[in-house]
């Protein structure tokens, strides 16, 4: 972004905060200095349109990240107590069976099952910690994306800013520069 755009790159010879700078014999250096001025405030507005689109589009984006990022923090937590409801319940069945298979079973001596209700623990067990992993990694893209959307929020407030306060510099120079036409026709018409 260019510094300087409010006294067309030049702060040394368009710059008069007094107005003692001598006038031409038409003040027509003063209108040039005025007419660019106004185009320079006319586009920095602009951009300071802009840039609030884009501060707001950030902010639209920030917003979105933030509720991705809770939403994948709640689904960690979820999976996490899932993965320990399966696992406890997993074992107390394998514990019953393993203590008392006529009751567990429900036919006496018969413990011909318990490989196969091992293995179904076993998998729903496996499969409550892989979509526990599974969630935690959403959740670190969650996280990772709410960071840069948060970074971008930030960039663009600065950009606003930045307009902002260079918009004001050039409202400032193009009212010194109103005031230097004024007095240079003021002494035009005096004369």
């Amino acid at each position: 972004m260019n510094l300087y755009a409010y006294c067309m790159n030049d702060p040394i010879n368009w710059t008069d905060a007094l107005g003692l700078d001598p006038c031409g014999t038409d003040c027509q250096s003063e209108r040039e200095r005025v007419e660019a001025l106004r185009k320079v405030v006319a586009d920095l507005e602009g951009q300071v349109g802009q840039a609030l689109q884009d501060y707001l589009a950030a902010d639209t984006a920030y917003s979105t990240a933030q509720k991705a990022s809770e939403a994948a923090s709640a689904a960690v937590a979820k999976a996490h107590r899932r993965a320990i409801r399966t696992q406890r319940e997993g074992r107390r069945e394998l514990t019953d069976a393993c203590r008392d298979p006529i009751s567990v079973i429900g036919i006496p001596g018969i413990v011909d099952d318990l490989p196969d209700r091992v293995k179904d623990y076993c998998d729903r067990l496996y499969e409550a910690r892989r979509d526990l992993q599974d969630a935690r990694v959403a959740h670190r893209a969650a996280k990772n994306a709410e960071r840069a959307a948060l970074k971008a929020l930030e960039g663009a407030q600065k950009g606003l800013e930045f307009v902002q306060v260079t918009l004001g510099l050039a409202r400032d120079d193009l009212g010194r520069a109103e005031d230097a036409l004024a007095a240079c026709r003021a002494q035009k018409n005096a004369e």
